[in-house]
């Protein structure tokens, strides 16, 4: 009896606790990225898990005093029936896209940005407010990965001869 008691006692528990199934996590990462002292880099925003998408909103900031966002290219070809923007500012990046039929991206880039490099350090970081959406279910769980870029400085070269070779003439 004590045995049957205690069979009934787990399954009773197993169903008031049983696991529910979670949403997977949307994965959106951008590179470290090394650059030259007024050169430019380009560097992939990566998605993983993108399930069922019909808008998106990111939002990635930086200092604006040590690279800049030039330009963007390369938006994945899923997005283009519906509406892809991206507005650059002096300190930040925001990305939108919004369609009427929803789109799965399992792992693959998003969109290529290309900074140029002004001098120092700077954290290339994702707004965590920034999020996905999905009209069915609302907001999807999303983890965002920052990356850094850091500038390499200005090269500045002075030769100076310690033993002239050739006096007076050079």
């Amino acid at each position: 009896m004590q045995k049957f008691l205690t069979i009934i006692s787990v399954v009773v528990l197993f169903f008031f606790v049983m696991p529910q199934q979670s949403k997977a996590q949307v994965f959106t990462e951008i590179d470290s990225i090394s650059i030259c002292y007024n050169a430019f880099k380009s560097v992939p925003v990566v998605v993983q898990n993108l399930t069922s998408v019909d808008s998106l909103r990111l939002n990635l900031s930086f200092d604006g005093n040590k690279v800049e966002c030039a330009e963007y290219f390369g938006v994945h070809e899923a997005l283009a029936a519906g509406n892809f923007l991206t507005t650059i500012y002096d300190d930040s990046v925001v990305i939108t896209w919004s369609a009427k039929s929803a789109v799965t991206l399992p792992n693959d880039t998003l969109v290529t940005l290309r900074f140029k490099g002004l001098g120092g350090t700077s954290i290339l970081g994702w707004n965590t407010t920034a999020s996905f959406y999905h009209t069915s279910t609302g907001n999807l769980p999303a983890v965002f990965v920052d990356g850094k870029a850091v500038v390499n400085p200005k090269i500045n070269l002075v030769l100076t001869e310690l033993t002239p070779t050739c006096p007076k003439t050079c």
